[in-house]
């Protein structure tokens, strides 16, 4: 797990080969530039994205490995990590399994 996740967040699934972008439940607090880092192999793999207030954190799935479960975290321009809040439960980190589309 990346350094400081104190909560994590567990999605369904991503399907890394369908086009689509990667939306996290991850509410963005104010336009800017925001970058996703995620663990992969004991790196970091960082995706960023300039989001808009009140936007779920979106980032392309581009360049993500299949059949792989990434751990990570949402950090705005000055590196601060952006928590989120899910049916009470505050959360700093989201984990996903990559999986390639089957239909």
């Amino acid at each position: 797990m990346p350094c400081c996740c104190t909560n994590v967040f567990k999605l369904c699934d991503v399907v890394i080969c369908d086009g689509d972008d990667l939306v996290l439940p991850v509410p963005i607090p104010s336009d800017g530039d925001y970058t996703l880092e995620l663990e992969f192999l004991g790196d970091i793999v960082k995706k960023t994205a300039a989001l808009s207030a009140g936007d779920n954190a979106t980032f392309e799935k581009q360049g993500l490995n299949e059949r792989f479960t990434y751990v990570g975290s949402v950090k705005n321009s000055i590196g601060e990590t952006i928590t989120f809040t899910i049916d009470g439960k505050t959360y700093d980190c989201v984990e996903f399994t990559t999986q390639r589309q089957t239909a």
